[in-house]
């Protein structure tokens, strides 16, 4: 998972490019490579999975007559991370969209220039959900309940610690951090930035929860969170974004990512009972 998400895919992407830059080609041209390293990449995993499946022997034992395949639960697990990337299209694309309906480009371009670098706080929660979601897995395999509260409270500890320093810079200076990274032309991307940071820190710091609420097996928590957000996100981004534009656009991104986590997090302590703040309230009280 490594090697194809973090070196194949970007590799592959990079590539695609360079090459478009190379050959002097457009927007459709980058569509079509785009397309072409996606499939690429697919077939890496395929090859990866193959060769996993060789190693285990698990070829030498198959029997497709007996195999069992418990598809309510396959297909219900599939059907929340529909509704979970229907969150994100939200506040990764149709924000954007519904700025750029009722505002000019130069709205866009201070959001969208902004937004990246808030989005920085989002590393350590996207590199410790790598390890937290199979070692979740097996806890919960094993009816390890007291590794499962020990697991999800030091994940989401050290994500808030590691997320901290970089939402204390986009957060607290804002305004000198647009001006040196995006120019004189984007010095009112600060209070833009500030807003998304304060939402992406909340989103690193409950973002633990969603994938918990997944693995337990609370489906269904996790689908009515994700389905109740997508729709307090409309009202929210219909209301604001008309109303202050590139401000709006940011306010409704920290709003949404922090609707999404507490939505989420009282979903998985009414159904779980598992609680961030057991046994390190002092790091949050320090945070």
């Amino acid at each position: 998972i490594m090697v194809r998400r973090h070196i194949v895919g970007p590799g592959l992407k990079l590539a695609s490019v360079l090459a478009v830059i190379a050959l002097h080609g457009g927007a459709l041209a980058l569509a079509w490579v785009y397309t072409a390293t996606l499939a690429a990449g697919v077939g890496v995993y395929a090859l990866l999975l193959l060769e996993l499946l060789g190693q285990q022997g698990h070829f030498e034992r198959w029997r497709p007559r007996r195999l069992v395949i418990p598809w309510r639960q396959m297909l219900g697990y599939a059907g929340s991370l529909i509704t979970a990337e229907s969150v994100f299209l939200f506040y990764s694309t149709f924000i954007t969209m519904i700025l750029q309906y009722y505002r000019d480009a130069s709205h866009v371009a201070g959001f969208q220039a902004a937004r990246p670098f808030a989005k920085l706080i989002d590393v350590a929660l996207v590199t410790f959900v790598h390890l937290f979601v199979p070692s979740l897995a097996r806890f919960y395999g094993r009816g390890d309940r007291e590794g499962i509260e020990r697991l999800y409270v030091q994940t989401c500890a050290w994500v808030s610690v590691l997320s901290f320093p970089l939402f204390a810079v986009t957060y607290g200076m804002s305004d000198s951090l647009a001006v040196l990274l995006l120019g004189d032309r984007y010095a009112d991307a600060g209070s833009l930035l500030a807003l998304m940071s304060l939402g992406f820190f909340v989103h690193s710091a409950l973002g633990a929860n969603p994938h918990a609420l997944r693995v337990l097996g609370h489906v269904r928590a996790a689908v009515a969170a994700d389905l109740i957000a997508v729709a307090v996100s409309l009202a929210i981004g219909f209301t604001l974004i008309p109303l202050g534009g590139e401000l709006g656009a940011a306010a409704t991104l920290g709003l949404v990512l922090c609707v999404r986590g507490g939505l989420n997090l009282a979903a998985l302590r009414w159904r779980s009972g598992l609680d961030p703040l057991r046994g390190h309230r002092s790091i949050y009280a320090a945070l």
